[in-house]
């Protein structure tokens, strides 16, 4: 460990982390120092011990360096279409439920019966996963077995494997109707054994290949020699001992989903409208998609012309512009409206499913009901106005963010809020009696010249008195001037 300095406010408390990362196995002792800056009697030690054993057969290749933690990829149910036997036409029939479209609609099962060219729908989701099984003992072999789940499927289920060796494992995940595993605890049964001769690697994937190669070599022996049967049986597990006390469990928490895609957007359909926006200024939009499967929901949102071509002019802002939603999760999302001239502002905004896109390419004749799911889109559109004159301000949060005093008086006169659109130059100084000075330009983004004076806006009540303006502290250096169109 090096040397490390840190402060902690006044009142206020910190919390440290303290990581074990061993090497090797066995005991370990470390002892901190903590030492106050400039108070050498506040001086504190702590001793830290831990301990590193290592299991002789682990887990290796699961997500996110997992030791006992997999969590399967989504399977989305899709319809599958399926010839009746003795019919060269697929059959029609119903699907098991409807599917939900954008906005809250629904495929009816008729409708999806037709959308799939009368084909039969099958709902079927299959997803995989290999990972490693590795015996890290140098002199021990084992004996393993998973234990049966009817949506879980490990490939070997059950084997040998040897000391310093390692087994790969296929697990695979199918779902005919939304299913859903959290944390699903499967037991891998081991026991230590000891070969009666020379160890054999053996497991059901192995012994399945050798009964097939075995099949075909011994009728081959038996054509050749006329007897009815010659030669070991193949494929049967090799004769080994149990050593005794050694059988115990593994457990490894499985987390999968399967559902049909299905999710509703909150935007008003056909077309998102934003109010009458002044050029150079920005308004929002905000609004939800719901994600209402079990299954997690990829996304990517895209800003195309009425030509369908991409725009990329700023226009139209979106965000987030691509990610996931979780299973029954929803995502804000914010659209955002910049024009900067007066003109057709109309677009389309298209949200893309990629994996349901990749599905529908993998399995065609699925596509048809696909469609509706794999984008959806809704035109926007608004209204923009050319104002007289624009003012190039950066950003202030001096009305958004409550640092205005609330109590002061408004344009009226009278002490009200400001207009959140209100545009704030905003100054700060370092003392009194400093001069500090604010640059800022106008636009005028009009077609004609005009000129233009700055004068102070007075209260109500001292405008009604006639009399001279109050001592402000501001001043405009350039009081009155001529801008010409579009400058």
């Amino acid at each position: 460990m090096h040397l490390q300095t840190f402060a902690v406010e006044s009142k206020k408390a910190a919390t440290f982390t303290v990581n074990f990362h061993p090497l090797e196995v066995g005991m370990y002792n470390h002892e901190l120092h903590l030492r106050v800056k400039q108070n050498p009697f506040e001086q504190y030690k702590l001793a830290i011990s831990g301990g590193c054993y290592q299991e002789d057969l682990m887990f290796t290749g699961l997500p996110d360096d997992s030791l006992t933690v997999l969590a399967l990829p989504d399977a989305l149910i899709l319809p599958v279409p399926v010839t009746a036997p003795g019919s060269s036409r697929p059959q029609s029939r119903l699907s098991q439920q409807d599917i939900a479209l954008p906005g809250g609609s629904t495929i009816t099962a008729a409708a999806a019966a037709a959308a799939a060219a009368a084909a039969q729908l099958v709902p079927t989701g299959v997803s995989s996963y290999t990972f490693a099984l590795v015996n890290e003992s140098h002199n021990k072999h084992f004996r393993f077995k998973w234990a049966e789940h009817p949506q879980l499927k490990f490939s070997p289920s059950v084997g040998h494997i040897h000391a310093g060796r390692s087994k790969n494992i296929t697990v695979t995940f199918t779902a005919s109707t939304p299913t859903k595993l959290d944390g699903q605890e499967i037991k891998l049964a081991i026991s230590q054994i000891s070969y009666k001769g020379e160890p054999i690697d053996w497991d059901d994937i192995l012994a399945a290949s050798m009964i097939a190669s075995g099949a075909r070599a011994s009728s081959a022996t038996r054509a050749s020699s006329g007897l009815p049967g010659s030669g070991p049986k193949p494929g049967a597990e090799p004769l080994v001992d149990l050593v005794a006390k050694t059988q115990r469990d593994l457990v490894l928490k499985v987390s999968a989903a399967a559902d049909t895609p299905k999710y509703e957007c909150s935007a008003p359909s056909p077309a998102i409208v934003f109010r009458p926006t002044m050029m150079f200024q920005t308004r929002t939009f905000t609004f939800n998609l719901t994600n209402n499967a079990l299954t997690a929901l990829d996304y990517k949102w895209q800003i195309l012309s009425m030509q369908e071509e991409p725009d990329e002019s700023g226009l139209y802002q979106i965000a987030p512009d691509a990610g996931h939603i979780p299973g029954g999760a929803s995502q804000q999302f914010t659209l955002r409206f910049s024009p900067q001239e007066v003109e057709d502002v109309t677009r389309r905004l298209v949200c893309h499913m990629p994996l349901l896109e990749q599905m529908a390419g993998r399995k065609p004749a699925a596509a048809a009901v696909l469609s509706g799911l794999m984008q959806f889109s809704r035109d926007v559109t608004g209204k923009v106005l050319r104002p007289w004159c624009h003012f190039e301000l950066p950003e202030s949060d001096y009305v958004s963010s409550g640092r205005r005093n609330p109590e002061l008086p408004g344009p009226s006169g009278v002490v009200e809020p400001l207009d959140p659109s209100t545009k704030v130059l905003d100054i700060n100084s370092l003392g009194v009696r400093v001069r500090n000075t604010k640059q800022f330009f106008v636009l005028n983004p009009t077609s004609i010249t005009y000129d233009f004076i700055w004068a102070p806006v007075l209260p109500p009540a001292v405008a009604a008195l006639g009399g001279p303006p109050p001592p402000s502290p501001f001043s405009c250096l350039t009081r009155k001037g001529t801008i010409s169109g579009g400058r």
